[in-house]
């Protein structure tokens, strides 16, 4: 699955944690798990990539990983923050 952020998306650090705003100034706060997904979909990428990259960083097994990631880019795409593809 392709993921893309969208226009006008803008996230910041707010109090030590990082919250992201859509273009309706809706925002989502993240928590580090978050935010690391997040930091990968700052240029296009896919679902394989991200699974990739928290595999990497975190002791988590592909399965579980794959299904709580693409979960929380279901999460993402409601709040209007990433196009899926």
């Amino acid at each position: 699955m392709k993921v893309i952020r969208r226009v006008g998306v803008v996230d910041s650090h707010i109090d030590g944690r990082l919250v992201a705003l859509n273009s309706d100034l809706e925002f989502v706060e993240l928590d580090v798990m978050g935010e690391f997904i997040w930091s990968q979909t700052a240029t296009p990428t896919d679902t394989d990539r991200i699974v990739q990259a928290v595999t990497a960083q975190f002791e988590v097994d592909v399965a579980t990983c794959r299904e709580d990631v693409i979960r929380f880019l279901h999460e993402l795409h409601s709040a209007h923050l990433i196009d899926l593809s």
